[in-house]
């Protein structure tokens, strides 16, 4: 937008922060009708982002740029299959075509890889009144292992992310001294000798990543 041209990023997330405040209302009644349709009885009304919130995302996925973050307003469903998401998509498109921004369906899609953890969902985009809100449209089956302990899993995988095809242990450990590597492997060892690796379980997570660590 060009009003946000010589805004300061944090100023930018104040303002829609407040814009999305003025559009939760409308959000809500487009989820309801939205829920009829489909005899849906359970709707969730995310709180507004903070703009501090905000600010760190921008910076975290998008360069910076705070007009890039979509979820200030939002809002979940709940389907029970794919089937019912689809039907779901056709009800936004048919009642709401011309305020569609935006329907990403990438995560799910067969050739695309999950989020870390494994985690998959749909968001739709929507224009409110002016501003971009998000309607989160979550598979029930795959929502029930988040509210589990799925999604404090999900966090541990993104916080000490295993996967090693793009990391050179070669180039970190260059130039290190003998007696520093040779200490670095005694920590890995340390830090595995608690449970032999026969004894390793699927949730022992801190476990599996002290091995992924000693490996490289």
């Amino acid at each position: 937008k060009r009003e946000y041209g010589e805004r300061s990023p944090h100023r930018i997330c104040h303002t829609l922060a407040n814009e999305a405040r003025g559009a939760l209302e409308s959000l809500k009644e487009i989820c309801a009708y939205i829920g009829s349709k489909l005899g849906m009885q359970t709707m969730a009304v995310g709180p507004i982002k903070k703009p501090s919130e905000a600010l760190l995302k921008c910076e975290r996925k998008y360069g910076g740029d705070p007009l890039l973050v979509t979820d200030y307003c939002r809002a979940s469903l709940f389907v029970k299959d794919v089937a019912s998401l689809l039907a779901l998509i056709e009800i936004v498109l048919s009642k709401y075509a011309n305020i569609v921004r935006r329907i990403k369906l990438s995560t799910l899609k067969c050739n695309h890889d999950p989020l870390v953890g494994g985690y998959r969902d749909c968001k739709i985009n929507l224009d409110v009144g002016g501003h971009i809100c998000e309607i989160q449209v979550h598979l029930t089956p795959m929502w029930l292992i988040k509210e589990g302990k799925g999604y404090a899993h999900y966090k541990e995988c993104c916080e000490h992310n295993v996967d090693i095809s793009t990391f050179d242990i070669g180039k970190t450990l260059t130039g290190l001294e003998r007696d520093v590597l040779f200490d670095l492997v005694k920590v890995g060892e340390k830090a595995v000798a608690r449970t032999p690796i026969n004894q390793v379980q699927q949730y022992h997570e801190a476990q599996i990543r002290d091995y992924f660590a000693l490996a490289n």
